[in-house]
């Protein structure tokens, strides 16, 4: 991924758990309606 590796954890309680850097790769708006 862009700014970095992502690891991911999948626990055995079902929880998944993902971390790594966290970098910004993108900044922007998002305007007007947003459906589902």
């Amino acid at each position: 991924l862009k700014g970095g590796d992502l690891l991911i954890d999948w626990a055995e309680n079902g929880r998944v758990y993902m971390t790594g850097p966290a970098t910004e790769v993108f900044s922007g708006r998002i305007s007007g309606n947003i459906k589902e």
